[in-house]
């Protein structure tokens, strides 16, 4: 079974409040468990009825929460690339004998490099799931479209540092460093095999789990999201079709709902799949909370 669960879907569809549950429900069963969220307008801290931020906080005995804002990032990304990245624009100050034109092309160009601190999150969760003494991290993502921009980043970053080998290589030869300091090769092939480590960690000890509802439009883009996934070759471990109205009078209502849920379950063929009535979406109470979370776990087959 994995260790690091993803609970990705499009907005306003219950993610937070499904992470926290299946969290919640797995610290009770004795689990030592992160909730984890990545969204930059985190609601765990709102779920979970206390005040968490970006340090590790202690939820219950088996259960410790965490929501990483911009700032944190930001000081994770300073720490662990701040030293190489101010390595190789030093060189563009120090350099004489490179054309000033030339100089301004290479500045613009390193500087342009997509989203070092989106890598930087990324490597963050792959650490602690790698060296943290948790039996379970479940990861609250970001909206859809922010969450699968990351998991493409790695792929991205790769291609952009790898495309400008021949320019770190020819600064490397016009400048002349005291020895002890990193080639600006060297630097960018540790970039580039961080992200190809990170790429092959998630999509070797990553589970996925898809919110959604059964509305057309939200139908609509969890396929995407799914097919995505799948393109990645990602694991898609299964789905929590959220906000299911039972005893409907309203017949055209019905029939558009019994036509999504027909759709998701086609879609999540063979999969596990859970469902959350509207009035159990409701958890107004850890209680609540709590009970939700262990059908989940126990629908989804999360052990």
């Amino acid at each position: 079974m994995a260790k690091l669960y993803l609970i990705c879907g499009k907005g306003g569809v219950g993610k937070t409040t499904s992470a926290s549950a299946v969290a919640l429900a797995l610290a009770n069963k004795g689990k030592k468990t992160l909730l984890l969220s990545t969204d930059f307008t985190p609601a765990i801290g709102d779920v979970m009825e206390k005040n968490i931020g970006p340090e590790f906080t202690k939820v219950g005995d088996y259960l410790t929460a965490m929501e990483i804002d911009h700032k944190a990032i930001t000081e994770r990304w300073t720490n662990k690339f701040g030293s190489d990245f101010h390595q190789i624009l030093s060189r563009l100050v120090d350099i004489e004998n490179l054309e000033k034109e030339s100089e301004n092309s290479l500045l613009e160009y390193i500087s342009s490099a997509p989203s070092l601190r989106e890598e930087t999150m990324l490597n963050f969760i792959v650490e602690l799931s790698e060296n943290e003494n948790y039996d379970k991290i479940i990861w609250d993502s970001a909206p859809a479209g922010e969450t699968l921009n990351l998991l493409n980043m790695p792929s991205l970053l790769k291609k952009h540092l790898k495309s400008g080998t021949k320019i770190y290589d020819s600064l490397d030869k016009l400048t002349k460093f005291r020895s002890g300091r990193k080639s600006i090769s060297k630097i960018i092939d540790e970039w580039t095999e961080l992200s190809d480590y990170i790429s092959r960690y998630i999509k070797e000890n990553a589970a996925f789990i898809l919110v959604t509802n059964p509305e057309k439009v939200v139908y609509n883009r969890t396929k995407d999201i799914y097919h995505t996934l799948i393109d990645y070759r990602m694991n898609v471990h299964g789905c929590i079709i959220n906000k299911i109205f039972r005893n409907i009078s309203d017949k055209t209502f019905k029939e558009q709902q019994d036509k999504a849920l027909k759709d998701l379950y086609n879609l999540f063929y063979k999969l596990p799949v859970a469902e959350l009535e509207h009035s159990i979406h409701n958890v107004n109470t850890r209680q609540n909370l709590e009970k939700t979370g262990q059908k989940l776990i126990k629908e989804l087959q999360i052990m």
